[in-house]
């Protein structure tokens, strides 16, 4: 069996052992593992806009809120049933984030980042006002079920889904058009790629996850207001969990939002007042230990592969046509053609 095919069978493996977890698990540790799948999906999220393309937001915790009070006045004001109310958030957040996707993206660097924060504390405010629609500081009781397995199976098939989103978009040429245009946008101009089309795409697939995951959440802890909802801790989290384990990579976020729930499970319980310092601090270690993630450590010891799939059929196509003589001059390239 090649290395493909190794990887498919782990994967229905991991996510049949996943599905049989709550038949034997307690309370407590489906909880956890709910909240697990949770940093892992926004970490995928994240992945997809910022990991992929250099644009660091410290504001999707916007998309996460829009979703959750999305569910909590839908379910809460007007009877919907949740499972529809939580779609309805992931396609509000991502239809919002095309108009703003549009306006953000032509920022860059630092002033991408800010302006997102900017964004975050917006959206926060407009809740805090807006009470005629989400109640203020008042909040919104979404539910009072206690049946946690629903949710955790719906954050398990929202992480299967974002998971095999990335690994298209890794393997893909649209993925390599993104890695290009983190690596040096203007050159990817250059080459005929129609980096505000891909930017957007991207920004708006990482948009609709937080939605659904916010709206998930919402029905998950039953109470929300702005303050719980837009905090930025989301957001660092998110950056957080994708560095450690590796941006732009398919398993970073994977390997980065497992790590996370286990350390932050610790903080919690030994450090339950500093527990957001102790988040600044391993941010400023990672970006200077391991600037490429845990994926990057396994790469240089040969554990997981070091190419992608898409660039190594670039690679051995390259090398066909070198073997072949000159390519006729008026063929695009393999990473702007399409």
């Amino acid at each position: 069996m090649n290395r493909r095919g190794v990887n498919v069978t782990a994967g229905v493996a991991v996510v049949g052992v996943m599905v049989a977890a709550p038949l034997v698990l307690s309370g407590y540790q489906i909880v956890f593992v709910l909240l697990t799948l949770l940093y892992i999906g926004m970490a995928y999220s994240w992945n997809l806009i910022s990991g992929y393309t250099g644009y660091l937001s410290f504001g999707h915790v916007a998309f996460f809120g829009i979703g959750a009070y999305t569910v909590g006045v839908l379910v809460a004001t007007h009877g919907w049933p949740w499972p529809v109310a939580v779609l309805t958030g992931g396609v509000l957040a991502a239809a919002l984030a095309v108009p703003l996707g549009w306006i953000m993206l032509r920022l860059r660097g630092p002033y991408f980042a800010i302006g997102m924060l900017a964004v975050a504390e917006g959206t926060r405010l407009l809740a805090s006002v807006w009470r005629g629609v989400t109640r203020g500081g008042l909040g919104i009781f979404v539910t009072t079920t206690y049946n946690v397995v629903p949710v955790y199976y719906s954050l398990l098939g929202l992480v299967v889904v974002v998971m095999t989103l990335t690994y298209w978009v890794d393997n893909s040429r649209f993925g390599l058009r993104l890695l290009s245009i983190r690596e040096d946008e203007d050159a990817a101009e250059v080459l005929g790629i129609d980096t505000t089309r891909r930017k957007l795409t991207a920004f708006v697939m990482s948009a609709a996850f937080p939605g659904m995951i916010g709206g998930l959440y919402a029905w998950y802890i039953g109470y929300i207001d702005p303050g719980s909802v837009f905090a930025l801790s989301f957001s660092l989290n998110m950056v957080l969990m994708t560095l450690l384990g590796g941006a732009g990579t398919f398993l970073g976020p994977l390997i980065g939002g497992a790590s996370f729930a286990v350390v932050l499970e610790s903080l919690w319980a030994r450090f339950p007042a500093y527990h957001l310092m102790v988040t600044g601090v391993a941010i400023m270690a990672i970006v200077l230990f391991i600037p490429n993630g845990i994926v990057a450590v396994l790469r240089r010891f040969g554990l997981i592969s070091r190419r992608r799939q898409f660039a190594s059929r670039v690679v051995r196509r390259s090398q066909r046509r070198t073997d072949e003589g000159p390519a006729p001059t008026t063929e695009k390239s393999d990473v702007a053609a399409g």
